[in-house]
C-alpha cells in the first residue's frame, strides 16, 4: 500500500510495520502516512479503533501502568548510607575504591 502526499510518496506496509518514512522505527508512533493508510484500507469510521494495533506496545495505557506496580522505596539520607571499601561490582575483584587518577590537561586553565 503506498500513500502519496504532497511531498511525494510514502510505501506504507500495515503488517509488517515498515514505514518508509522511518518515524515508526524512531519512536514507536504511527505517523500521518499510516493513518491515511488505515483509513483507506479499513475505512475511515475504523481509523479510532485500529489505531491503537500500531502503536509499539510500550506506549500502551496497560505498559504505562505495569511501570508503577511495584513500590518504589526512598533512598535513605546520606548519614545512613553504608560504607563500602570494596569494588562489590565485579566478583573477585577487590582493589579498594577510588576516584579516578587526575591529570592536569595541557592549555590555559579556565577561570
Amino acid at each position: 500500500m503506498e500513500e502519496i502526499g504532497a511531498s511525494g510518496g510514502y510505501a506504507v506496509k500495515l503488517r509488517e510495520y515498515n514505514y518508509q518514512c522511518g518515524s515508526y522505527q524512531v519512536s514507536g508512533i504511527s505517523c500521518c502516512h499510516v493513518m491515511v493508510a488505515i483509513s483507506y484500507y479499513y475505512g475511515r469510521a475504523a481509523v479510532k479503533d485500529q489505531v491503537t494495533e500500531f502503536v509499539h506496545n510500550s506506549l500502551t495505557k496497560s505498559a504505562y501502568m505495569q511501570t508503577y506496580v511495584g513500590m518504589i522505596l526512598p533512598v535513605p539520607d546520606q548519614k545512613r548510607w553504608q560504607e563500602v571499601l570494596v569494588c562489590i561490582i565485579i566478583p573477585g575483584y577487590t582493589e579498594l575504591m577510588n576516584p579516578p587518577p587526575h591529570s592536569v590537561q595541557p592549555g590555559r586553565p579556565k577561570k
